[in-house]
């Protein structure tokens, strides 16, 4: 079987959740959805809403060895929505 690298894990940090609470404007802010959970909007559409386990690095790296995705590249640094990686 060939190789999966997982590029696409929604993984999100305390400090970027807060970065966008301050200064996501009307492009990203977090608003309530249903089930008490803030959700990532676009203007007013939600995209991403972020759950415990976007914040449990160590879990999802484990349950990603687990389900056999064996290699991974993950992003690290500054995020931002709908970015773009070039290089």
């Amino acid at each position: 079987m060939a190789p999966v690298i997982d590029v696409h894990t929604h993984m999100q940090t305390d400090e970027y959740v807060k970065l966008l609470e301050q200064h996501g404007g009307p492009t990203y802010p977090l608003k309530a959805v249903t089930g008490g959970l803030r959700a990532i909007h676009l203007h007013d559409a939600p995209f991403v809403t972020p759950v415990p386990e976007m914040f449990d690095y160590p879990a999802r790296l484990k349950m990603m060895d687990t389900v056999g995705s064996g290699h991974r590249a993950r992003r690290c640094g500054p995020q931002a929505p709908n970015s773009t990686i070039t290089g």
